[in-house]
């Protein structure tokens, strides 16, 4: 499949390429970027970190330019777009300072976006760039800084569902509070962690009891799972048993 999937992309991005050459319209620039991108993601699914960086880049490069010359809302975003994307493969390949960088220029892109027209668009975009922060850094063991991020997220998570009270946003915020009580218990801030770990659980039971995610479930289980670490960590074995036979249960 990703064989046949290169030659299509190889192929748009020669016709893309042709018509560039006789018509170096925006749009024709803009298709090129795409192209680039797609090239970029095909690669990065076969594995091919060094290609994918290059096509990233050349992609990078345009939207950067069309950016510089326009500075549209559209080629904005699209420039946030492009530098997560390069982003995530450096990540990939190990360039994890490179991919906070690049991270670091997408969120002041979507920043300005948001200050400029705070919508569920562009809160959901920032609470993105936020808990890819807060994941690299947290890789990076920069836990204080991670820890920041995630609770930034949070507050939007919070945010985006009050435009949209949706199982999807529910689920993104339980997401946020796990990560925060991991970092708490990672320092051994057991009260603070218990304190993220139930709000997660109060919101996975939710889910599950409505059954309208897949995943409400395995969510549920991962809930009862950090609980019972914690509470072992303290050597509160009868405490920690219901949740261990709730966790059981869900499996």
């Amino acid at each position: 499949i990703l064989s046949k999937a290169t030659v299509c992309y190889q192929q748009s991005l020669d016709l893309r390429l042709h018509i560039l050459s006789d018509s170096p319209t925006v749009e024709s620039r803009r298709n090129l970027a795409v192209s680039y991108s797609q090239m970029g993601q095909i690669s990065l699914k076969a594995g091919k970190l060094g290609d994918a960086i290059t096509f990233y880049q050349k992609s990078l490069d345009i939207r950067l330019s069309l950016h510089n010359e326009l500075a549209t809302p559209q080629s904005k975003r699209d420039l946030a777009a492009a530098y997560d994307s390069i982003g995530l493969t450096q990540e990939s390949s190990g360039l994890l300072k490179q991919a906070v960088d690049s991270y670091q220029n997408s969120m002041s892109i979507r920043t300005e976006l948001m200050e400029r027209n705070r919508n569920a668009q562009t809160v959901f975009a920032m609470l993105s760039s936020y808990d890819r922060m807060g994941e690299i850094l947290s890789a990076m063991n920069d836990t204080k800084k991670a820890y920041q991020y995630h609770y930034q997220a949070s507050m939007l998570c919070n945010e985006l569902i009050k435009y949209s009270n949706i199982p999807e946003n529910r689920q993104a915020l339980s997401a946020c509070y796990l990560k925060l009580g991991d970092i708490e218990l990672l320092h051994h801030n057991h009260t603070q962690a218990m304190e993220w770990f139930q709000k997660a659980l109060t919101i996975c039971s939710e889910l599950k009891k409505e059954g309208c995610l897949v995943e409400a479930a395995r969510d549920l289980s991962v809930c009862y799972e950090r609980i019972v670490e914690l509470l072992c960590e303290e050597s509160k074995w009868s405490q920690a048993r219901p949740y261990q036979e709730q966790c059981l249960a869900i499996r």
